[in-house]
């Protein structure tokens, strides 16, 4: 395991994603050099149908790949636990009442075509940045000389903007965030606004746009949506949370 390891240090791989593979392993109580059909069987007898079974999979076949051991047979049952996975997460997403990642999407494109620019900028950056309400208190400027070291901002520039987080709720943890924003069409409707939300009832703020739906529930929303190891870990960075934090606190896949 310690080749491995120095193995995975000289790669490229997020120290996330080397973590969550040595985790992985070390919960592993067979033998990593068995025959395939062994330790699929053992997988599936252990760990849960599902993000258990497919993130154990997807750090054993580094593992095996490394060794240059046999790994088809794991390969093709990684793909029917990445299928299992997602059949399980449109059941519980039914199940949970969320909204479907379409309607939403839809929803985003409706408030752009009827020039709601206030709900489409804010729900853009609940979808893709994964924010908090308070991460949507923030002004609209065009120079940087009129910020202070406390309050958020999207700053305009002329082909872009950045989205300045100086007060969120783990910024003690994480520090100032700054997102480019490139997307034309959110740039187009930002440009209009000189702030986003502003009002004391933030969380009626966010329903109100999502049609019923909290931050909380949008979050989850995401991760559910983008259940594999890298996405995750941008979703980590977005709102300012640990990968365990989000794995207990929000994933029910």
């Amino acid at each position: 395991m310690e080749e491995f390891k120095k193995y995975l240090l000289a790669t490229t791989l997020h120290e996330c994603t080397i973590c969550t593979h040595l985790r992985n392993l070390g919960k592993y109580t067979e033998d990593l050099h068995d025959t395939e059909k062994a330790i699929i069987a053992h997988v599936k007898k252990t760990y849960d149908e599902g993000s258990p079974r497919k993130c154990m999979l997807i750090s054993i076949l580094k593992y095996r790949g490394f060794y240059e051991l046999p790994v088809t047979l794991l390969r093709a049952s990684l793909q029917t636990a990445h299928t299992e996975a997602l059949a399980l997460q449109s059941i519980r997403t039914k199940e949970l009442d969320y909204p479907l990642m379409e309607d939403m999407m839809t929803l985003l494109e409706t408030y752009y075509k009827d020039k709601k620019y206030k709900e489409y900028c804010t729900l853009y950056l609940l979808l893709n940045y994964q924010t908090r309400n308070k991460d949507l208190v923030a002004r609209v400027i065009h120079d940087k000389k009129t910020m202070n070291r406390e309050d958020n901002y999207i700053y305009l520039r002329k082909n872009d903007c950045i989205y300045i987080r100086q007060n969120y709720k783990t910024a003690s943890t994480y520090g100032i965030k700054k997102e480019v924003i490139k997307s034309r069409k959110f740039n187009h409707a930002i440009s209009s606004l000189t702030e986003l939300l502003s009002g004391c009832n933030l969380t009626y703020e966010v329903k109100k746009l999502t049609g019923g739906f909290t931050e909380s529930t949008m979050v989850k929303l995401s991760i559910m949506n983008n259940n594999n190891l890298n996405a995750l870990m941008q979703i980590s960075h977005n709102r300012g949370t640990n990968l365990h934090t989000m794995y207990t606190s929000y994933n029910n896949t």
